[in-house]
């Protein structure tokens, strides 16, 4: 279908990329494992998560839209151009290991929505459709994975470019995305209890709060 066909080409553009970058699927892999905290997500998500590490687990009807496709036009899907445009910051993965952990999402099949300004990423977010059973337990410990279900995965804005409308912007053309996957029945996300600007967004979205939950990472 269109889906996998879109995932297939990123692919291909990535690993050639990436394989100028000498990197190879075995090696983002490990750089992947390495970077990874006990949630198995990049680590800059902890920027997501407040210092009580409680999170809130919400989910969205995938067969509904209901939000506005003007703002789409700020975020990119799949764009390796965007990803090549990360610079590291404030201890976050070098460029090299950001690449490696981008190269390894997509060869899983997760598809990426990025806005970036002047060669500079300010922005992504991750989508998996049908994510493997050991993302889904990490992102929402303790929560029954359904069938038929897609994961954001980890959303992140530079602070010098929040307040513009980006993590909106990539929720709706997610949204819009996974409205049209036939698979799909649910979408679903966890965000930090104690952040309520993150509960207005995805409440905004449509989103309606499903569990709790607690999540563990090292660092601040």
């Amino acid at each position: 279908n269109r889906c996998a066909a879109v995932v297939e080409s990123v692919q291909d553009r990535m690993k050639d990329t990436l394989t100028r970058w000498k990197i190879r699927p075995a090696h983002a892999k490990a750089v992947a494992q390495r970077l990874a905290r006990p949630a198995a997500l990049l680590h800059l998500t902890r920027a997501w998560l407040s210092s009580s590490q409680e999170a809130l687990i919400y989910s969205r009807d995938a067969r509904t839209n209901g939000l506005q496709a003007a703002c789409r036009n700020l975020v990119r899907g799949d764009s390796i151009e965007d990803l090549m445009g990360y610079h590291p910051l404030g201890g976050g993965p070098t460029r090299h290991e950001f690449l490696s952990d981008a190269m390894f999402r997509i060869e899983q099949g997760q598809r990426v929505y990025t806005h970036a300004e002047n060669g500079r990423l300010l922005h992504y977010a991750w989508f998996a459709a049908q994510p493997p059973k050991e993302l889904f337990a990490a992102a929402l410990p303790g929560f029954e994975m359904p069938d038929k279900c897609g994961l954001i995965v980890d959303c992140y804005t530079l602070p010098a470019a929040r307040g513009r409308g980006l993590a909106s912007a990539s929720m709706a053309a997610i949204l819009h995305d996974a409205g049209g996957m036939k698979n799909l029945n649910r979408t679903f996300i966890a965000i930090p209890a104690a952040n309520p600007a993150a509960r207005r967004l995805v409440e905004r979205a449509g989103f309606r709060y499903a569990s709790s939950c607690v999540r563990s990472f090292n660092g601040s």
